[in-house]
């Protein structure tokens, strides 16, 4: 036997709204209900909300970094976020902005990462 926990719509930030709709065993339902007594106050809808809010929550790891501060990096070399970050991903060439950024990171004392060969 299986039990539909179907929450109302609410707010996770950032103008999102949700809502969440799961089908579980009976026993992880009895186990939710009791941590949910303990925890809100015996309000099953509120904890499943606090639940799914804090698995969205930014926060999470989303990898690693790849350039870090590049879009005070991009203001500095008079362009924008995107087109710095696909010449240094390789994808749009342009010889004089690299070596504008490598300069720019090595005047700054920073590591220069693995660049694309300049076109």
């Amino acid at each position: 036997m299986t039990y539909t926990i179907i929450t109302p719509d609410f707010d996770v930030g950032s103008k999102r709204r949700i809502s969440a709709a799961a089908s579980i065993p009976k026993h992880l339902y009895q186990a939710a209900l009791q941590a949910a007594q303990a925890h809100d106050e015996g309000n099953f809808s509120r904890y499943v909300r606090r639940l799914i809010r804090n698995d969205l929550q930014d926060g999470t790891p989303r990898g690693e970094t790849r350039f870090p501060g590049i879009s005070r990096h991009a203001k500095a070399l008079q362009t924008n976020r995107t087109h710095l970050f696909l010449v240094l991903t390789g994808k749009r060439p342009s010889r004089s902005l690299l070596q504008r950024y490598t300069a720019l990171l090595k005047k700054e004392g920073r590591p220069v990462p693995q660049l694309p060969a300049a076109a």
